[in-house]
């Protein structure tokens, strides 16, 4: 039936109602929700979804809850709120929102080819005219994943799932000449966002290669260019190419690292919470940004080059909001996959690399290889923890 597409699908064929209202299980909407929203539909005929912001039932029940619910703030608070603003292509989020039922049939129904139905939707819908209408201070709370087995599930459906999308749609968006060219770009931007992490394991990857063949921190300050021992100009300019491509790695490292933390440290301020409380979140949340590249790789290869239609793997939520041991308890586990093999591979990797740059005094080279090293580790750590069997009835 394709999963959640599939009910959406069965579900709006049973119903004659104008709207409709889409909250996943975990969801508690206030009273009001249907008051608050449903009049910006009835006064404006082009409006095909009203969002609301997501927020977190269980922020406080780990310190994983604390971080991953600051990753998804940043994706309400900065991210939508951006789009919004500059008139590009907003995404219905899959639950927490109203749906005018004309404009999702008019946009061809619910899809399940990509595992993002949603993101697919919005799009579609979009490309014919109708408009998504963001509103941040309407609240949807929700719970968050508290394992990072979970987490990990939740983040490789969407890498898979957006980069489906946007081999399905991006080619005829990116030629559509009625769109300006910020809306395309942004389009752009979002659609392929998973990208990062390929390119994250593709620069640790590179970063560990480089190391151990050879390669000195020295280039990163470029010190025999600056004081060449001779001056043999076509030494000279092979070393400043040489130095152009380790600069351009080390620019796309820095971008990777930097980004996250300026977005987070903004969602805190948009809060009124103090960045000095929430560092070990941000701690938490760097970590698992940079500890999931590996699995999401996988996931992101799976959606773009694969035409398999993949299963709808369901992100466990427990209901629990107090004891922090009481997932365990639960029917509904994630178990434990070969993912785990190849993120020890990593940590190998890291730590080979690691000790071969500390006997060759390659110090500066350990500011990139040990975060992402710990994270890796990380990431393996808890995923070997908390996975657990589901359990048969």
């Amino acid at each position: 039936m394709g999963s959640k597409a599939g009910a959406l699908k069965a579900a709006l064929n049973r119903t004659e109602e104008e709207f409709i209202a889409v909250f996943d299980a975990d969801f508690v909407p206030s009273e009001d929700f249907l008051l608050r929203t449903l009049p910006y539909l009835v006064q404006n005929e082009r409006l095909g979804i009203v969002q609301s912001r997501w927020t977190h039932l269980n922020r406080d029940y780990n310190q994983l809850t604390k971080a991953i619910a600051l990753g998804i703030d940043v994706h309400f608070l900065i991210e939508q709120t951006g789009r919004y603003a500059a008139g590009c292509f907003q995404n219905f989020n899959g639950s927490g929102g109203v749906l005018r039922k004309k404009a999702v049939l008019e946009a061809g129904g619910w899809q399940a080819d990509t595992l993002a139905e949603d993101l697919d939707l919005s799009y579609r819908m979009q490309s014919r005219g109708y408009e998504i209408l963001y509103l941040k201070d309407i609240q949807s709370p929700a719970e968050v994943p508290p394992t990072v087995p979970s987490f990990k599930r939740q983040q490789g459906r969407w890498a898979c799932g957006s980069l489906r999308t946007a081999r399905k749609i991006l080619p005829a968006l990116l030629h559509d000449r009625k769109l300006q060219w910020k809306q395309r770009l942004q389009a752009f931007i979002h659609l392929t966002s998973y990208m990062l992490h390929p390119l994250m394991l593709f620069s640790f990857i590179l970063l560990c290669v480089l190391t151990l063949y050879g390669m000195n921190s020295g280039a990163i300050t470029h010190d025999n260019l600056l004081f060449p021992s001779s001056f043999d100009w076509e030494a000279i300019a092979a070393l400043a190419l040489q130095y152009l491509a380790w600069d351009i790695l080390i620019l796309m490292i820095a971008v990777c690292a930097v980004a996250p933390w300026i977005s987070a440290v903004l969602v805190l301020k948009a809060q009124g919470l103090l960045v000095s409380r929430n560092l070990f979140s941000l701690l938490i949340l760097f970590l698992l940004g940079y500890g999931v590249s590996l699995s999401n790789t996988i996931e992101a290869g799976k959606g773009l080059l694969t035409n398999r239609n993949w299963a709808f793997a369901r992100t466990p939520k427990y209901a629990t909001m107090q004891n922090e041991g009481e997932w365990r308890t639960k029917k509904y586990q994630t178990p434990l996959d070969f993912v785990w093999v190849l993120e020890l591979a990593l940590i190998v990797l890291g730590g080979i690399t690691i000790g071969f740059a500390v006997r060759h005094s390659n110090f500066g080279i350990l500011l990139f290889l040990a975060p992402y090293t710990a994270a890796y580790a990380f990431v393996f750590s808890l995923t070997i923890i908390q996975s657990r069997k589901e359990r048969v009835a």
